[in-house]
């Protein structure tokens, strides 16, 4: 995996640290923590949970939804703010 920022060729004001298409496309061994993709996601009760991928990836970026998040392993428990 590239540590190089690029451009984001669909939007040329984004600058991505790291390869496109991550992290739907990781297919490493070791489990990914990232942040600073405001991918936090929202259940029907308007609970923010991370966004955790099948190829263990863990997004825990949620600041836009007024939470800070974080996440223990091994046990993957979700530690967040008050709103």
């Amino acid at each position: 995996m590239s540590l190089d920022g690029i451009l984001d060729p669909s939007d040329e004001n984004v600058h991505v640290w790291g390869p496109l298409g991550f992290p739907e496309d990781y297919e490493g061994a070791d489990p990914v923590v990232y942040g600073h993709r405001d991918n936090g996601v929202v259940d029907g009760d308007g609970c923010v949970r991370p966004c955790v991928g099948m190829n263990r990836t863990y997004g825990i970026d949620t600041i836009s939804h007024g939470l800070l998040t974080a996440m223990r392993f091994p046990d993957g428990r979700v530690f967040q703010s008050r709103k």
